[in-house]
């Protein structure tokens, strides 16, 4: 889960209410404060690095990212779009090239990639989903969740309603990480078992506290066919996850 950090936009606040008029006194005294130490004015690489991150925050908390990942667009094709968004940025309205015949090509691109990328994700999964059946030491339930109890935990299993603490690593069937508490010191997070993914409602009710599963999650039983970020349509997902707690 990604947190979007607003303190990129913090100048674009502080220019908008510096033109605000200012408020009525108080009618009652505010108690005194000790001034503001001023701070240590910045030098232009430093104004310069400052931007990069604001740009860099902002980005990596918009869609952006998944854009990329969703139309498999080069380092070359990256470029070019951020030249129409900059452009956007200094030119308000006036479009870099209006050709609406090359925007229905364009457009026809875009969704080639798509259905390109999809038949090759599903044929990567099924393949992979082969694989996994193939191990003896994997059980498949009704619905097609795929798993395999490392540790089996101690006292009572949640059910669906339950509070789950968990840690986990989730990675794609080409061994790609796409979320994991390690990335976040391994704090585990806690969450109501039927509020996520059905793959893992069903999975984690298979341990108990202290216990260790591994789950292949096919598609129906996670995201189905809905790109998620850095997750294509279609994908299997294996998931490594401890039971830390169970309220």
């Amino acid at each position: 889960m990604r947190t979007p950090i607003l303190a990129a936009l913090a100048f674009a606040t502080v220019a908008i209410h510096a033109a605000d008029p200012a408020p009525a006194a108080p009618a009652v005294k505010a108690p005194e404060t000790a001034p503001a130490v001023p701070s240590k004015p910045l030098t232009a690489d430093e104004q310069r690095r400052g931007f990069i991150q604001a740009g860099f925050q902002l980005g990596r908390g918009s869609p952006l990212p998944g854009f990329r990942t969703q139309y498999e667009m080069s380092e070359a094709e990256v470029d070019a779009f951020l030249a129409g968004l900059r452009t956007a940025m200094l030119a308000g309205s006036v479009e870099p090239d209006a050709d609406e015949t090359l925007q229905a090509r364009f457009t026809e691109l875009l969704n080639g990639r798509v259905v390109s990328k999809s038949s090759r994700v599903k044929a990567e999964n099924v393949a992979f989903l082969a694989k996994v059946d193939a191990d003896k030491s994997v059980t498949r339930t009704a619905s097609g969740l795929r798993y395999r109890i490392d540790k089996a935990g101690s006292g009572a299993k949640p059910v669906a309603t339950s509070q789950v603490t968990c840690r986990y690593t989730g990675q794609l069937c080409n061994g790609k990480v796409f979320d994991s508490t390690k990335s976040r010191k391994d704090e585990p997070v806690t969450f109501t078992l039927n509020e996520v993914i059905p793959g893992w409602t069903e999975g984690l009710q298979l341990i108990a506290k202290g216990g260790v599963i591994r789950l292949w999650i096919p598609a129906n039983l996670a995201y189905g066919d809905q790109e998620q970020d850095v997750i294509p349509a279609g994908s299997v997902l294996e998931f490594e996850v401890e039971l830390v707690d169970v309220k």
